[in-house]
């Protein structure tokens, strides 16, 4: 049987209402991020993880491969995430 391991990595961009500032205009905010998600054989949720943009590094690659890693680790005891 093959397993299917797929990783999504969607980026979002919303408006969020803030109800009104003190000068009565309309606090509307724009929240930006980065949803994750492993999932297996396209039914089995691994990892899943929502980051706002503010969080994640300039240079996101080792950070990203190092969540992954630490994920990936539960179903594939043989992933080391140290590497």
């Amino acid at each position: 049987m093959t397993e299917t391991l797929m990783l999504r990595i969607e980026g979002f961009c919303d408006l969020e209402d803030h109800g009104k500032k003190e000068d009565g205009t309309d606090d509307i905010r724009i929240n930006r991020g980065y949803k994750l998600q492993l999932a297996l054989n396209h039914q089995l949720i691994v990892y899943e993880e929502t980051l706002p943009r503010d969080s994640v590094p300039v240079d996101p690659t080792a950070y990203l491969v190092r969540r992954i890693s630490e994920a990936l680790t539960r179903s594939l005891p043989q992933i080391d995430p140290r590497l």
